[in-house]
C-alpha cells in the first residue's frame, strides 16, 4: 500500500492507464517538479483507457483518481496543447497574476476573467503563457474545475495577435467571446491543501510555497472580487478567429 498521498496518486494514475513511467513516484526536494511530474499525466485522460482497466474491487485511493475516472466514464478527453506547456510554475504565476497588488498596478498586465451569464467560470492568465484556469466545470466549452486548459483558437491570445493593455483592473470576456478550451492537466489546487502543506518544509524552488499554500477557493474568491471591477476586453468573436 502506498504510504504518501502522492504515492497514492501515482498508483491511481497507473491503474487508470494514465501513467506508464517505469519508476514509481519518489519525492524530491523540488515539490513543484514532483507535483507537475504526477499531474502532467492527467493529459492522458481519455475514455479509451477504460477498456484496459481491470476493475474488480478497484476503487481509486485519491480524489484525483476518482475525478479522473469519472471524467473518463463521461467521455471527456484531455489533450496535449498545441502552444502551451503548462509547466511547473503555472500555478505560482497564476497566483501572482491575480494578487490584488499586481492587478491594481497600472504597469502590469492583469488577468482576463471569463464569464457565463455574469458569473466567473475561468481565468486566462496573462503572466507568461496564457493558459486558462477553470473555476467550474463546463464540459461543453472544455472547462474542468481546478484544471488548466488552452484557450482555442489560441492564436488570439498570442501577444502578436492580441495586446492586452496594462491596467489597474482585470479584464472580462464572455464564454461566447472566449470560444472553447482544450483541457490540459489537473492543477496542484486539485490536491487537498493539507496534503500539499508538508511540502513547504522541503521546498527548494522559487515560488514553491505560493503554489503549495493557495487553494481553489481562494482563486475563485479573487475572481469574484476582480469581476466586480473588470472592464470588458474587446476582441474578435471566436467564430471570426482562424
Amino acid at each position: 500500500m502506498p504510504h504518501t498521498y502522492f504515492e497514492q496518486i501515482d498508483q491511481d494514475l497507473r491503474r487508470l492507464g494514465l501513467r506508464d513511467h517505469n519508476e514509481a513516484f519518489l519525492a524530491s526536494k523540488y515539490p513543484l517538479y514532483d507535483m507537475h511530474n504526477l499531474l502532467e499525466d492527467t493529459v492522458n485522460i481519455d475514455a479509451s483507457h477504460l477498456k484496459s482497466i481491470h476493475f474488480g474491487n478497484f476503487e481509486p485511493l485519491t480524489e484525483i483518481g476518482k475525478r479522473a475516472l469519472r471524467l473518463m466514464q463521461q467521455g471527456l478527453e484531455f489533450r496535449p496543447g498545441n502552444f502551451l506547456s503548462v509547466c511547473q510554475f503555472a500555478e505560482a504565476r497564476l497566483i501572482e497574476n491575480i494578487d490584488p497588488t499586481n492587478v491594481s498596478d497600472p504597469s502590469k498586465t492583469s488577468p482576463v476573467i471569463v464569464t457565463n451569464q455574469g458569473s466567473p467560470v475561468a481565468i486566462i492568465k496573462t503572466l507568461a503563457e496564457r493558459s486558462s484556469y477553470a473555476l467550474t466545470t463546463d464540459s461543453e466549452h472544455g472547462l474542468i474545475e481546478s484544471c488548466f486548459s488552452e484557450p482555442t483558437p489560441y492564436n488570439r491570445w498570442r501577444s502578436r495577435n492580441l495586446t492586452i493593455p496594462f491596467s489597474d483592473h482585470a479584464w472580462s470576456i464572455t464564454i461566447e467571446e472566449a470560444g472553447s478550451f482544450l483541457p490540459r492537466r489537473f492543477s496542484f489546487f486539485s490536491i487537498p491543501v493539507e496534503e500539499r502543506a508538508p511540502l513547504a518544509n522541503t521546498a527548494n524552488e522559487q515560488y514553491a510555497n505560493v503554489a503549495i499554500s493557495a487553494t481553489h477557493e481562494y482563486i475563485r474568491t479573487r475572481a469574484e472580487a476582480m469581476l466586480a471591477e473588470t472592464v470588458p476586453l474587446e476582441i474578435e468573436p471566436a467564430s471570426l478567429v482562424a
